[in-house]
């Protein structure tokens, strides 16, 4: 950022100026002038010296107020890629086949990447074809493909992100790609992969830079249109699947009339799955996710239970997370460790299998037994990157029949639609932690402080509990930035950020309000301990060293503090922010560095210690 210091030019001239009036002045007196005339040349002189200072302070005005005026603009963008990606992760890409690229999607091309014209290619079999475009004629590209195991493939499978096209001036591409590109301009390509395969590429002509932190929303929206053309590419094989067990059935309904009543039964299960895909996909919240999987498993494949198993975030390890169906007993504490036998068979094997093919695991007899003895059956693996998996168990059908073949089938297929729709809702959750993240300090902003107070106070008023907000500011942090620039000033908002995440409680939410004003949401707590909080936190920020790498010297800063307490102070949301603010205002006007609590006189304020 700009540093708020004269610069050496305007030093230098700033000295010479002073040097040239002081000699000025020296000549007056030592001439022999009348006193008028020396007056009026002074004066003179002087409103000339704060023209120019003036002229020099409204430049760097201008300058701070360009600055202020980008970052805005840099804001605002973040804000609506955010917005977007967010929509992206909550509605289908292609909200009916054939029809093309959402709004949404074009709208990013367009508004971030500043490319009008791009073409998408999907994978269809072993060859790349284009599915959709825009402002490219159809003359122009209906004959264009890529096969699967062409040179240009296998670049992007090893490619990521936004790639500059360059590269096909060594490799082999087909002839109408070459005329269409010098045609159009294309001079960039985005690979559309999951650790699964590419499942597509986009084509597109830019000459636009995303800036790092919007790159990395970029590449989660890339992701999730690879993941929803692996969606496409799944529904084709179920809609594959139902019309050949159709023709089967028109084949032998006059020969056959046990295999007939098999067939219907297998189109009738295929109907519903259909009919449940979308609904599946359109799901943001891991817990309903699979409820209804496990709900699709009990009711089209007849098993009696369901148990979901998922890695641990730190260690890795597969335990048992969700549990549907029949009473499986005690399986909270079942593992299976990262690295043991079990681990790793299930890692190198395939996706489905049959859990007494295990049994030849002689280190995990005692977690196959557990598995055993509730009456699981069917093991299959959610792959979800190359280290990191989970387990779908299913039980005995409810029937007493085996698993067939058409039931394995759907299975496999609904496996590959639980991983990508669980992608997506990490996808969601990592897009939604971006949009309430305040960038500079890492706390949370304003849209998400607001939310969560909302949450707090409907909360403490159902239980009939207390809730204390604390709002502070740095006490002349303008005269900061104005001394030691705002690069200094930027590195104090950075640090203070981690200073506070490790002095509040756990349950406590900590957000950045706006400038160098931050809050502190505090649940289930009362005017003492909201007190006591604030000289804690007053005294350590006071007494922490702030270290700054340009300037090579560590600085001390001061911080005001205000509190208020609900139902005490206020019983609204914005009364008690309001409540809050003015205690704030009420410390700053006792001399800055001090801890007030709101009330119709001071409840209590600490003097600096």
């Amino acid at each position: 950022m700009l540093n708020s210091n004269l610069t050496k030019k305007e030093l230098f001239l700033l000295s010479m100026g002073t040097f040239v009036s002081s000699a000025f002045f020296a000549l007056l007196f030592l001439i022999d002038l009348s006193v008028y005339l020396k007056l009026i040349s002074a004066f003179v002189l002087i409103f000339l010296l704060w023209g120019w200072g003036f002229w020099i302070f409204r430049r760097k005005e201008k300058k701070c107020d360009l600055l202020i005026k980008e970052q805005d603009t840099k804001s605002k963008r973040f804000l609506e890629l955010t917005e977007l990606a967010t929509q992206i992760c909550q509605a289908s890409l292609f909200p009916k086949k054939g029809a093309g690229l959402s709004p949404k999607i074009v709208h990013f091309f367009k508004e971030f990447l500043d490319s009008d014209k791009f073409l998408l290619f999907a994978k269809k079999g072993n060859i790349y074809q284009m599915i959709t475009a825009s402002d490219v004629p159809l003359f122009e590209r209906r004959k264009l493909f890529f096969k699967s195991n062409s040179e240009f493939v296998s670049v992007l499978k090893s490619t990521e992100g936004v790639c500059d096209l360059g590269f096909v001036e060594s490799v082999k591409v087909p002839l109408t790609f070459k005329t269409l590109q010098k045609g159009h301009g294309f001079n960039l390509v985005i690979p559309l992969r999951t650790d699964l395969d590419l499942w597509g590429f986009v084509l597109l002509k830019s000459d636009k830079k995303l800036a790092p932190a919007e790159q990395g929303i970029a590449n989660i929206i890339f992701n999730q249109l690879a993941l929803n053309l692996q969606k496409e590419d799944l529904w084709v094989r179920l809609t594959d699947m139902e019309k050949k067990l159709t023709t089967n059935l028109s084949r032998f309904r006059s020969d056959l009339s046990i295999l007939n009543k098999d067939s219907k039964r297998k189109i009738f299960d295929l109907h519903a799955v259909l009919g449940m895909v979308n609904n599946l996909y359109s799901i943001l919240e891991e817990e309903r996710l699979f409820l209804l999987f496990s709900k699709m498993m009990q009711d089209h494949l007849g098993a009696k239970s369901v148990l979901i198993m998922l890695p641990e975030e730190k260690t890795g390890d597969i335990v048992a997370k969700y549990s549907f169906g029949a009473q499986l007993g005690n399986l909270a504490d079942l593992k299976i460790e990262k690295g043991k036998g079990l681990y790793g068979w299930i890692k190198n094997t395939k996706e489905l299998w049959s859990l007494y093919d295990m049994r030849k695991l002689s280190e995990e007899e005692e977690v196959l037994k557990k598995l055993l003895g509730q009456g699981l059956q069917i093991g299959a693996k959610l792959s979800f990157t190359q280290d990191r998996f989970g387990l779908v168990l299913l039980g005995e059908k409810s029937d007493g029949s085996k698993y067939r073949q058409i039931d394995l089938g759907i299975l496999a297929i609904l496996i590959s639609m639980v991983v990508i729709t669980y992608k997506n809702i990490k996808h969601y959750k990592t897009i939604e932690e971006l949009s309430y993240t305040d960038s500079m300090t890492g706390l949370y902003n304003y849209r998400y402080f607001y939310k969560r107070l909302t949450e707090e106070v409907f909360r403490a008023k159902r239980f009939s509990r207390k809730l204390a907000l604390v709002i502070f500011d740095i006490d002349d942090f303008k005269v900061y930035n104005d001394t030691y620039g705002h690069q200094a000033g930027d590195c104090v908002l950075k640090q203070l950020g981690e200073l506070l995440s490790l002095t509040v409680r756990s349950i406590d939410v900590v957000s950045r309000y706006g400038g160098e004003e931050f809050c502190v949401i505090m649940p289930e707590s009362d005017q003492d301990e909201c007190f006591k909080f604030m000289e804690r936190l007053r005294k350590a920020i006071m007494n922490y060293s702030f270290k700054d790498e340009n300037l090579k010297h560590e600085h001390n800063i001061t911080v005001s503090l205000g509190g208020a307490i609900y139902p005490h102070d206020a019983r609204t949301v914005d009364r008690i922010i309001y409540s809050a603010d003015m205690a704030l205002l009420k410390a700053k006007s006792l001399g800055r560095n001090k801890s007030v609590m709101y009330g119709e006189e001071v409840v209590a304020v600490k003097e600096e210690t």
